[in-house]
């Protein structure tokens, strides 16, 4: 923090000094300042209008390659950022909520859209006298963000951003015009790859420094329309921006998991080789440009739209260059960045990174939970003395128990510490920090549900190492009737069971037609619901029914009281972990899942 205060206070003297001695240089820093202010508003005023939208967006369409490609081309043309719509992507691959491969076809498509900006600028930037419409909408923008509705307030965020980049653009023509040190680094003799080399360099660090490719490209178009940089600089700056703008997704990937690393990485590798190819193959590119700008009447000197339309076909070639080797790209991102591999297992879908996103957050959530259920498996199956193979098979649950009497190994203790307590933890305490964001009433009942289930899971865990503790020694006992008593508890916790890790999570919808899948659904939903009310009501009548059966033994001597007592206590412990178990169902299922599944159909 010290060191970033540091850097904060040594640039802003040295800007400081620069201003001093260049004194127009004011105009062209009050644009890049406003200009940056304009970019910012655009963004928080689309993400209000697509945060929604836009994760299911990219949930649903990003099954297919081309998909993938078409959301990244259109969502980064409207909010106006590559960088945004790599960070959300990596945000959504870190939850679970897409495959790598569809985030990466994701970012190749932002690549061609945040190519939009550049055409915005320079048709109508630089082309017309927008400044005059800006400062209208600047002030119709700042009196809808007053507004308390969310879409009215969007709306003016937007026009604000609208407002204040015409506005920036109008101070950067003017600074441009009057600025007196021409920016031309090198005279007409320099060699033309050490002019390319510097002026990508530069559009690197400029985009890096401004943490916007946009607002990189906005200040190159103002310098190029009057004439500071020549047309070949100005391409060597885009394709420079187009490297730096990697540089927020790659800061946004520290935080995030190793599949948000790889994303990252792959945004980088394809900016870099795309510039590359670009660099090496500069003059049959703008050759090409050339040809494209008088097929649709682009006049020879009018380089401001030549350069967007540089900007696009250097990009445009980048995705097509780049398809062919996605599946050998992925290869290498799987051996470059791994999943961790340690005893104690951690956390899939949980990094500080999806907490940015509230809704890609309880996606995650839930993805852990399931993932915390998943791992729990082995507990509870062993717990029971039954093998995850037998509760998995199709064998019925007489059969199962009555050749699982061999006592199974497991210490209850060690595989929660290694399997379940870090995992546990790590969900509290999202949910928690999640819950102090602007979220809605639906979102924050979500959160308690979240973090009732896992504490729920917990205490399943807890109550079953203390039944185990008699399960064991009476599973076999020489007394018939104290084993069929124990029989009766595992038989409804190995039901109970049964559902939670087969029946529900194994429905065949992919393999469907819509008009099955929706049959398929409404017999599935109505068979687990009639399933889960019949265990609840074998667990609500197990009380009385160990009640009966412990009387009946005791009136006639066939056990001993000492074991009655176990029995009365261990019923306590089977009640209360079906109950939990089948509140998980309706929790995290029934209200959840179904809902979910249904709305993917």
């Amino acid at each position: 923090m010290k060191e970033r205060k540091i850097l904060l206070f040594a640039f802003s003297g040295l800007l400081a000094l620069f201003l001093f001695l260049y004194p127009s240089l004011i105009e062209i820093g009050t644009g890049v300042a406003i200009l940056l202010f304009g970019i910012i508003n655009l963004e928080q005023g689309f993400t209000i209008f697509t945060e929604g939208p836009l994760r299911t967006l990219l949930r649903k369409s990003t099954d297919k390659l081309y998909k993938s490609i078409s959301v990244g081309i259109f969502s980064t043309a409207i909010l106006n950022s590559s960088s945004l719509v790599s960070v959300l992507v990596i945000s959504f691959i870190s939850a679970g909520l897409i495959s790598l491969k569809a985030g990466i076809g994701v970012v190749f498509g932002s690549n061609i859209g945040t190519t939009f900006t550049g055409w915005l600028i320079a048709i109508f930037g630089l082309k017309l006298n927008i400044s005059q419409l800006a400062m209208p909408m600047i002030i119709f923008g700042v009196l809808f963000i007053f507004q308390n509705l969310k879409t009215i307030r969007a709306w003016g965020y937007i026009l604000t951003g609208l407002g204040f980049l015409f506005l920036g653009i109008h101070f950067l023509k003017i600074g441009f015009e009057s600025f007196q040190v021409n920016l031309q680094l090198f005279d007409e003799g320099a060699s033309e790859f050490i002019v390319l080399i510097t002026y990508t360099g530069i559009g690197i660090l400029l985009t890096i420094l401004l943490q916007s490719s946009a607002a990189t490209l906005a200040i190159v178009l103002t310098a190029l329309s009057v004439n500071q940089i020549s047309y070949n600089e100005a391409i060597a700056l885009a394709i420079g921006s187009n490297i730096g703008t990697t540089f927020t997704a790659i800061l946004g990937s520290i935080a995030a998991n190793y599949a948000g690393k790889q994303v990252a990485l792959a945004h980088l590798v394809f900016n870099i080789l795309t510039a590359l190819v670009a660099l090496i193959f500069i003059k049959p590119l703008s050759s090409l440009v050339d040809i494209i700008s008088n097929f649709f009447l682009i006049e020879t000197d009018n380089y401001t739209l030549k350069l967007a339309m540089f900007h696009t076909v250097f990009n445009v070639l980048g995705v097509i260059l780049m398809l062919p080797l996605i599946n050998i790209l992925i290869k290498w991102l799987n051996k470059v960045f791994q999943e961790p591999k340690d005893d104690i297992i951690r956390a899939k879908y949980l990094n500080k990174y999806v907490l940015n996103h509230p809704q890609s957050a309880i996606h995650s959530l839930y993805k852990e939970t399931e993932h915390l259920l998943d791992l729990t498996f082995e507990i509870f199956a062993h717990s029971i003395n039954v093998h995850r193979k037998d509760i998995l098979s199709v064998e019925k649950v007489g059969s199962i128990l009555e050749f699982s009497k061999s006592k199974i190994e497991i210490e209850i203790n060690k595989v929660y510490v290694r399997k379940v307590k870090t995992i546990y933890s790590k969900i509290i305490k999202y949910a928690s920090l999640i819950q102090k964001e602007n979220i809605t009433e639906e979102e924050q009942e979500t959160l308690g549900n979240i973090k009732h289930i896992n504490r729920m899971i917990v205490e399943i865990v807890k109550d079953l190492q203390e039944l185990r503790k008699n399960l064991i020694l009476h599973i076999d006992s020489e007394n018939v009737y104290v084993k069929q008593t124990y029989d009766i508890f595992r038989k409804r916790l190995l039901r109970i069971i049964r559902n939670l890790f087969v029946n529900v999570k194994s429905y065949p919808y992919q393999s469907l037609e819509t008009d099955q899948v929706n049959n398929q659904y409404n017999i599935e939903f109505d068979r687990i619901k009639d399933n889960i009310l019949m265990q609840r009501e074998k667990i609500s009548s197990l009380d009385d029914e160990i009640n009966e059966i412990i009387s009946d033994l005791l009136s006639q001597k066939l056990i001993k009281s000492q074991i009655a007592s176990s029995i009365w206590n261990d019923c306590t412990y089977v009640t209360r972990i079906g109950n939990n178990l089948l509140a998980i169902f309706d929790l995290l299922y029934l209200e959840k899942g179904f809902f979910e599944m249904e709305e993917n159909i």
